[in-house]
């Protein structure tokens, strides 16, 4: 195929020169390889069976050239770049005629991680890590396993070279390439990414380790600071299949003090340390990407009291809260909207609203009226955030309320407490400054900006600058229950395992509730 700008060059130079030779002349080598090669109809690939491997393994590698014009084309030789291959061939390609040729060869050793550069290390905020300066602002990773096309094109030696690509036929998209990824044999991973600890009870951690190699023995450890124990030290494993994971259990016990930590599972193997995860990015719009990261799990010794036990939750545009109340023991159940009904809703300590239900949940709208009823008969209602526009009914509560498109960007923008003997700053947990760091991305979004003198605002937060945003966390009684709407983000603070927020939201829940479940 002919590039857009690759034609532009050969009109550019054809009206310039009307002898071949003085073009060629006159063409950067460079040019002369994409160029000529695009414009004389030469199709060559490299390709492999495989997609993803290890150093030392052996790779199975395709070539395939046609010339597809009435160009004079000589396959001289293949060479490999990163790979060890050498062959003569001298050999004329004739018009559509394709030419293929296989062999194999070890991948070496000294090859690199093909993951992006800028993930290989652990960065700061803000900052990658990359210890090679001389590549920055590389937009890739250097593939390093290549073959090289020795060609004479209408007499004039051209070197090209070529990734060893991972070439299949997709059912829905025909024949799809990836780039060959060169993995580290094994590769760990803890199986949620946030585990929640309530009190001093034992939990049970998951460790997947993942082999990308065959034959794979190894030790693993998951290494804890002071004061936190697990069972047992260590395990070791066989692993025989390439491709095959075996999942590993962890009893992990939290010191008596709130505490977070970071951890990451360490793999010993022939010598060597493994502590990173494979990820695959796939997604219709953007190329497919392997990535190889620091394999890392949080752990939260969290001092929390909650009220309550029985949640109903309406899921909206998609978030993990549910997940996240479970963690600090709470009965989640997942209703359809649909299903809502005032008696439905009698058994559950509070109903909550996933982030964006309002906006793509149609039928809400007819369900307001048996949530609120809900409410009056002493009742919780939470509702997190929603946008202003596509709202399925304005009516979101009780009272009136209206959206703004208000949000605090900055993580560490002050919390002012408006209202500090509000019971919902004070119930089960008592809530502090402290329990606003460490959050992640933002304080909220599509705050309301206004409402109802029936509603008390509770805090208020503003980017530098700005004016503040006193709606970000509304309250009110309704009859014997409680309504709250808060754009605070919840939904991205609970799956972070940031300890105030979970200590914030059990007080949401636990409004009104003076006695233990």
């Amino acid at each position: 195929m002919i590039l857009l700008n690759q034609l532009r060059h050969w009109l550019k130079f054809i009206l310039l020169f009307k002898n071949r030779k003085t073009f060629l002349k006159e063409l950067k080598t460079s040019e002369i390889k994409g160029l000529i090669a695009a414009c004389a109809g030469l199709f060559i690939e490299a390709k492999t069976n495989t997609h993803k491997i290890t150093k030392g393994e052996m790779l199975n590698i395709e070539v395939e050239a046609i010339n597809r014009m009435n160009s004079d084309i000589k396959l001289i030789s293949l060479t490999g770049s990163g790979i060890t291959i050498d062959t003569t061939l001298k050999l004329t390609l004739a018009k559509n005629e394709g030419f293929k040729w296989s062999t194999s060869a070890k991948v070496p050793e000294s090859s690199n991680l093909t993951a992006p550069y800028w993930l290989l290390k652990k960065g700061s905020p803000g900052l990658y890590n990359v210890e090679n300066q001389e590549i920055i602002g590389s937009p890739e990773t250097k593939r390093s396993i290549k073959m090289v096309f020795n060609l004479q094109i209408n007499g004039v030696d051209i070197v090209y070279e070529k990734d060893v690509v991972y070439k299949f036929n997709s059912p829905e998209n025909g024949e799809t390439y990836r780039p060959l990824e060169i993995l580290p044999p094994l590769s760990v991973k803890v199986k949620e990414p946030v585990y929640i600890f309530n009190n001093t009870s034992s939990r049970e951690i998951i460790v997947t380790v993942h082999t990308w190699s065959k034959e794979q023995t190894g030790n693993l450890t998951l290494p804890l600071p002071a004061g936190w124990k697990i069972s047992p030290s260590n395990v070791d494993f066989t692993i025989v299949q390439k491709g095959e994971s075996k999942d590993f259990i962890f009893s992990v016990t939290p010191p008596e003090n709130p505490e977070e930590i970071i951890i990451t599972p360490v793999i010993t193997s022939q010598g060597n340390k493994y502590n990173s995860e494979v990820i695959d990015i796939n997604y219709d719009h953007i190329p497919f990407q392997t990535v190889v990261v620091l394999s890392e799990a949080k752990l939260v010794r969290i001092a929390i009291e909650t009220r309550g036990k029985r949640v109903a939750y309406v899921a909206g545009a998609g978030d993990e809260i549910p997940t996240s109340l479970r963690q600090i023991g709470y009965d989640v159940d997942l209703l359809k909207p649909n299903d809502i009904t005032t008696e439905l809703l009698r058994k559950y300590d509070a109903l909550i609203m996933g982030v964006r239900a309002y906006n793509t949940e149609e039928s809400l709208k007819f369900k307001q009226k048996d949530i609120m009823q809900y409410v009056f008969e002493g009742g919780t209602f939470i509702v997190q955030y929603n946008t202003a526009n596509g709202l399925v009914t304005k009516e979101l509560g009780p009272y009136p309320i209206t959206l703004s498109r208000n949000r605090v960007t900055v993580e560490e923008a002050e919390m002012r407490f408006l209202n500090p003997e509000h019971p919902i700053l004070n119930f089960p947990n008592k809530i502090t400054p402290k329990d606003f760091e460490g959050w992640v991305q933002e304080r909220g979004l599509y705050f309301p900006g206004e409402w109802d003198t029936n509603y008390t605002p509770v805090l208020s937060c503003n980017d530098p600058g700005e004016k503040p945003n006193d709606g970000s966390l509304l309250v009110t009684k309704y009859g014997e229950g409680h309504y709250i709407y808060t754009g605070l983000s919840f939904f991205r603070e609970l799956p972070a395992g940031v300890s105030g927020a979970y200590r914030l939201f059990a007080n949401l829940i636990s409004i009104g509730k003076n006695v233990n479940p």
